[in-house]
């Protein structure tokens, strides 16, 4: 009967944390994923610059302050949106936590009361 009940606390709890969760990982998709695209874009920027230089030389710099420039933008549009994000996905995962020790007491009462009527009718 103990092991039933671990086993059914179990379930109820992680129904109840994929539940308080189910779109927190959007959130921190996007958050770590534009940090990748903007490495992506600084990557691209930088590579600007360097066939800017290859073809032009030195001689020419704002061909390589425009690759610089495109680095630098996307490399701060991506940190611009990532740590917002990243600061939503914290404070979320934190609330859903928090609901999710709320609630517990009560999925642990659901879960007793549910053996002891499964008891009491196998008893019968």
């Amino acid at each position: 009967m103990e092991e039933m009940r671990v086993e059914m606390n179990g379930t109820v709890e992680r129904a109840a944390s994929g539940y308080l969760e189910r779109y927190l990982a959007v959130i921190q998709f996007v958050s770590s994923s534009v940090v990748l695209l903007g490495l992506l874009g600084t990557v691209n920027g930088m590579i600007g610059a360097f066939e800017g230089i290859a073809e032009k030389g030195l001689g020419e710099p704002t061909i390589v302050a425009a690759g610089i420039s495109e680095a630098l933008i996307t490399t701060v549009t991506g940190l611009v949106i990532a740590v917002p994000a990243l600061a939503i996905y914290t404070y979320f995962i934190g609330r859903a936590d928090a609901r999710s020790t709320q609630f517990e007491p009560y999925g642990h009462g659901f879960v007793d009361a549910l053996l002891r009527r499964w008891s009491s009718t196998k008893a019968a």
